[in-house]
């Protein structure tokens, strides 16, 4: 283990060696440091023999070979500035940054996976000599080379777009005396390779996130269509994380076991509930962790672990996102930590539980722990709901029959809202109309921005009226209609918290009921919602209205498009 003196001067060594590169024309790059800092160990290995770059490169045989990738970043007017700094602190200090330094900078965000959840994902691997390991989008190789310093007796495989990221990962892992073998490649390639199909027996991924399919590339988009062909699952707005976690399928032997670290959203949203219920109903899914928040460089909010195999009837759920120990700029995962969350992922515990995948169907196929470990949910600004309630209101009560005798095929002001009008969290356009209103029923009627809530069947419909002036709805059928404090609270704010995980969990929670799980008034009423200021509630609206209105956008598309597909016929069908 290192001491505290040695990581001092690593600390010393990086802030000097940074302040010199910064002060250069070019932009600071995490590859230029590297590149640097390896020239300055190999010329302290070298006994400082040669002030030239070329010189200082072609004495080492190992170096020779990634001679472009250090002359790239570092020209003879970058080596004069850094070269001094030779000669104040020793060549292990160097070889440290190598093989540590990624950079956290705003401008050039670190994507690597963290070595502290590497350490995680090898422990669940649990690879064995002689066993081939992969790892695919391998970055500058954190999780290969943590493995092979661990099991150096299996064989290591790293796949990655980016070539400096191969030179890193070479460099890296000559110092450490390793064998690896890197490619340069687009991932989805390997999928067209019969030596690779099925051959690895454990798989690591940290791929790209925040992506969807239309978003895919030439080899992606191929790939992606074999699979539409077998598993009718694919469309435009699917994560490209499922499309990923194929490929770790098609590569994984029968026997084997993948890792994944992916988004909290593609486990749960309905965009990719067919994603989900292909790897459920097929057995595909061993465990789902939930992690902690801040454990990456690049972004602040968790992300999900999830561990795949063969003929698994039940999934391993894990809430770890409170085990964690706090660092300087992000998070991280003490030797303690991941000793709890390993024992969560083998026995029953407050924050694991395994869900059969029968369970799952019926919970839309959502692989989130949260959504299953219900507990007292609290928050922080966290306040009771009714607290934020002007008027709590009940959907009119009303027979069907007595709907159909006052229904209106004729247009007319008077609407009336059913749960089935809700689709995705969007209220339908082409609501049904009423004749007339009883007097009785005024009081029911929909206020501009009301939340609408469904009281029975898991998962909840969550929507907010948009009442056109001049126009009533009465709400029918089994719903609250809640009129919030607008003065406290954003109800698109509300709306975004009852659709995420968070809110689905919460929701969950005060459910009663197994056959017809329904919620009841008073348990509503004192759950606990989370109430930043207004600003960060108006932010969070705002991009949720910003998304719905590129949805309706995208209906209009579609329609539009559906028209002229029933009228192709008519419009040239000229001279048949």
């Amino acid at each position: 283990m290192q001491n505290k003196e040695f990581k001092t001067q690593v600390e010393n060594a990086v802030f000097s060696l940074n302040s010199r590169l910064r002060n250069l024309p070019d932009v600071l790059t995490n590859e230029k440091v590297i590149a640097a800092a390896y020239l300055l160990y190999l010329t302290g290995k070298q006994n400082y023999a040669f002030d030239n770059v070329n010189e200082i490169i072609d004495n080492d045989y190992f170096a020779a070979e990634k001679k472009y990738f250090i002359t790239n970043f570092v020209n003879e007017e970058a080596w004069q500035s850094v070269q001094p700094l030779a000669r104040e602190y020793a060549s292990d200090i160097f070889k440290e940054i190598v093989l540590t330094y990624e950079n956290p900078s705003k401008n050039e965000p670190d994507t690597s996976t963290p070595s502290s959840l590497t350490k995680l994902a090898i422990k669940i691997l649990n690879i064995q000599n002689n066993e081939n390991v992969v790892d695919l989008c391998s970055g500058n190789g954190t999780f290969l080379l943590n493995a092979a310093t661990i099991i150096p007796a299996a064989h290591y495989h790293g796949y990655d777009l980016k070539a400096p990221c191969k030179d890193i990962t070479d460099i890296r892992a000559n110092l450490l005396g390793v064998n690896i073998e890197t490619e340069i490649i687009d991932v989805f390639e390997l999928a067209q390779r019969q030596s690779a199909i099925h051959n690895f027996d454990k798989l690591f991924s940290n791929y790209p996130i925040g992506l969807h399919c239309r978003n895919l590339d030439k080899a992606g988009k191929e790939f992606s269509d074999t699979l539409t062909d077998v598993n009718p699952y694919i469309f435009p707005g699917t994560s490209q994380d499922w499309i990923y976690n194929s490929l770790l399928l098609r590569l994984m032997k029968d026997e084997g076991k993948a890792v994944a670290i992916m988004t909290n959203g593609a486990c749960y949203n309905h965009a990719n509930l067919q994603a989900r219920r292909y790897f459920v109903d097929n057995c595909f899914v061993e465990a789902v962790i939930s992690l902690p928040a801040k454990l990456f460089n690049f972004t602040a909010l968790p992300l999900t672990m999830i561990v795949f195999s063969n003929r698994k009837s039940a999934v391993r759920m894990v809430d770890a996102t409170q085990m964690f120990t706090k660092g300087r700029r992000t998070n991280i995962l003490s030797d303690k930590n991941i000793e709890d969350i390993l024992f969560a992922y083998n026995t029953d515990t407050e924050n694991s539980i395994s869900i059969g995948n029968t369970e799952l169907k019926v919970n839309e196929y959502a692989l989130s722990p949260q959504r299953f470990l219900t507990k007292n949910i609290t928050f922080n600004n966290g306040v009771a709901f009714k607290d934020i309630i002007k008027k709590f209101k009940r959907a009119t009560p009303i027979s069907a029959s007595a709907l159909d005798k006052i229904s209106s095929n004729e247009e007319t002001n008077i609407k009336y809202l059913r749960l089935q009008d809700i689709q995705n969290g969007i209220i339908s356009d082409d609501l049904h109309c009423l004749k007339e209103l009883e007097p009785r029923q005024a009081q029911y009627l929909l206020k501009d921005e009301d939340l609408i809530l469904s009281k029975i069947g898991f998962p909840y419909k969550v929507a907010v009226a948009k009442i056109i002036p001049g126009q009533s709805v009465l709400p029918v059928g089994n719903m609250y209609a809640i009129e919030l404090d607008r003065t406290k609270v954003n109800p698109y704010y509300i709306k975004s918290f009852f659709e995420s995980e968070q809110g689905a969990a919460a929701l969950k929670s005060i459910t009663t009921g197994e056959t017809i799980p329904i919620i009841s008034v008073d348990r509503l009423k004192n759950l606990q919602v989370p109430v930043p200021d207004m600003a960060e509630q108006n932010k969070i609206a705002n991009e949720y209205l910003a998304v719905l209105d590129e949805i309706q956008v995208l209906k209009l598309k579609l329609q539009k498009a559906t028209d002229r597909l029933n009228n192709v016929f008519d419009e040239m069908k000229e001279g048949i």
